[in-house]
């Protein structure tokens, strides 16, 4: 691996250590398709916030993720905000 490669790892080494288990950050994890996506949201402990949800590959659908992950933040009230904002 080059400086860089090393450098990535290991921000994503310690990002790791802080999410897990902590009750501070939503995981959402999404399967990407063609037409249509799936995501699931909960947290690093295992708790359930959002089974399914479908949303379309396009603008709209992506506005519509981040709307329904804004609510589920705000109504959960104990989130980081995401990264980068």
């Amino acid at each position: 691996m080059n400086d860089k490669e090393i450098i990535r790892h290991e921000k994503y080494c310690q990002l790791r250590k802080e999410i897990r288990r902590s009750e501070n950050h939503m995981i959402i994890g999404i399967d990407v398709a063609k037409d249509k996506h799936h995501a699931f949201m909960g947290t690093a402990t295992g708790k359930t916030l959002l089974k399914r949800l479908i949303f379309e590959n396009n603008i709209d659908g992506y506005s519509m993720l981040l709307a329904r992950t804004e609510a589920i933040r705000v109504q959960n009230g104990n989130f980081n905000n995401p990264i980068g904002q």
